[in-house]
């Protein structure tokens, strides 16, 4: 199956009220939550399969100092850092895991890692994230 069928895409209605949500906010951080990733990652499988329209979010967001981080799944995977000012973390999944594989092109196939979760400590100038590997 092509990989387009699996590509995320913020229609017009979303990416309006996105804009319209991060106008209403002010000056009160923003954290955005998605699925998938708006930017090249590194996986090369997997980047072929992030948002299709990942720039337009990227242009989008940037007006908007308030966003201060994205949260992401779609990679199965834990990553972080910063892409244009943006930092984010993408969460591993529930099932089975990506490999970490620089050079495959299928995004298909996983491994048997530990799924795990996310919680957030959140104050007045500071996200921090805890990643806790659990047993399925």
């Amino acid at each position: 199956c092509s990989s387009d069928l699996h590509a995320g895409f913020l229609c017009p209605r979303r990416m309006a009220f996105l804009e319209e949500s991060l106008q209403t906010a002010g000056t009160r951080s923003v954290i955005i939550a998605m699925h998938h990733q708006p930017f090249r990652i590194g996986l090369p499988g997997m980047d072929g399969i992030r948002l299709a329209n990942g720039d337009a979010f990227m242009k989008l967001n940037g007006r908007f100092p308030n966003s201060k981080m994205v949260l992401m799944g779609h990679n199965h995977r834990t990553i972080s850092g910063v892409v244009d000012g943006l930092p984010f973390s993408c969460f591993k999944s529930l099932s089975v895991q990506t490999p970490l594989d620089f050079e495959s092109l299928s995004p298909s196939g996983g491994i048997l890692e530990p799924p795990d979760y996310g919680v957030l400590l959140l104050s007045e100038g500071s996200i921090l994230i805890h990643h806790e590997d659990f047993t399925a």
